[in-house]
């Protein structure tokens, strides 16, 4: 019987891979995901320790999960840029200059967490941000052009990182979202931007965002399905999931 896409673990592997670079990236395939994604899944589960990529995390059970799919397929995947699914892919060794890039972001990542005041963050918070959690888990609200200008700004911080060569392919890639209207969304700077973005999807659909708070302190918690506040660490895991969430 032959295999749907869908139950090919090639497939599977790949489209997983995909969702965690549009989580962390805001894009499907970010450059050079068949080979960062493996090695930080690789960081994460010899250090127990989430691996920063993007705007996010690669956690360490979403490593777990990534590696045992590569595992079932026998390889890793790579994107076949003749829109045919996934190609089998070996990442192995890395690349020097993709393990400098992981290094100088993760540093500046590093860097970026004190000075987050400009997001609604003090040092010692450990709920995210309304703006962070807007862009997060309220994608489906934002427009084309604001969508544009996010993928500009993180190519622009990749391309910040990376090696000469990398950074150079990366500025051309960060050309394709020089539009007009992207540039006038930037004009006021990055965090700006993103606070004014946040600010109108709260002010135009209150009744479509979901503020996931804790019950007891009023924290924002990480997720819209998180039950455990991450300020004051109460848990609401055996209440009723009502909460405007399935």
């Amino acid at each position: 019987m032959k295999e749907t896409p869908r139950e090919n673990p090639l497939q599977k592997l790949g489209d997983a891979m995909s969702d965690v670079s549009e989580e962390c990236w805001h894009a499907g395939w970010m450059q050079n995901t068949e080979y960062e994604l493996p090695e930080l899944c690789r960081r994460a589960v010899e250090s127990g320790e989430p691996q920063p990529w993007g705007q996010g995390l690669v956690s360490v059970g979403e490593a777990r999960r990534l590696l045992e799919l590569a595992r079932r397929a026998g390889t890793w995947a790579d994107h076949d840029e003749r829109g045919h699914g996934y190609v089998p892919f070996d990442p192995w060794p890395v690349p020097e200059q993709i393990l400098r890039g992981l290094e100088r972001y993760k540093r500046y990542r590093a860097e970026q967490r004190e000075p987050a005041q400009s997001l609604g963050h003090t040092k010692r918070d450990r709920s995210p941000s309304i703006v962070e959690y807007v862009w997060k888990y309220c994608r489906h609200l934002i427009t084309d052009v604001e969508k544009l200008a996010y993928k500009k700004l993180l190519l622009d911080k990749k391309a910040d990182t990376s090696s000469s060569g990398l950074a150079e392919a990366l500025g051309r890639r960060v050309q394709e979202f020089s539009t007009s209207e992207v540039t006038a969304a930037l004009a006021s700077g990055p965090d700006a931007f993103l606070e004014r973005v946040a600010e109108r999807v709260l002010r135009e659909h209150p009744q479509e965002v979901f503020l996931n708070r804790c019950p007891r302190c009023n924290a924002l918690c990480r997720s819209p399905r998180a039950r455990q506040c991450p300020e004051c660490h109460h848990t609401w895991r055996s209440a009723s999931t009502s909460y405007g969430m399935p």
